[in-house]
């Protein structure tokens, strides 16, 4: 991963994060786990965790139907050309951390 990518990858996790704060509902907390921008720059993968779990689906969906809103808020505060396709994605590595550390304080 070139020093590009990493410098490109921490500010639209900031910048994702505050855009969905300011847009989330309250029934719902959503964090960026993890973006990943591909070596070309047009496209880049946002990993969220979203508590409760059942909220899952509905705030992709949240997400998807603000995508014009976002690609707007990213414009502003970026200054490159183009922006990458973003897909959201929900964060199974995280899913799974938890699990593991649950059944480790069964023990």
């Amino acid at each position: 991963m070139t020093l590009r990518q990493e410098k490109l990858n921490t500010l639209f996790a900031k910048l994702l994060a505050r855009f969905l704060q300011s847009t989330a509902s309250d029934s719902s907390i959503v964090t960026v786990t993890h973006f990943d921008i591909a070596t070309d720059m047009h496209s880049a993968h946002a990993y969220l965790s979203v508590f409760p779990e059942k909220n899952e689906a509905a705030v992709l969906a949240a997400i998807e139907k603000n995508r014009d809103e976002l690609a707007e808020f990213l414009r502003k505060n970026t200054s490159m050309k183009f922006l990458p396709r973003i897909y959201f994605e929900i964060d199974k590595g995280e899913k799974n951390r938890q699990r593991i550390d649950e059944l480790l304080r069964k023990k």
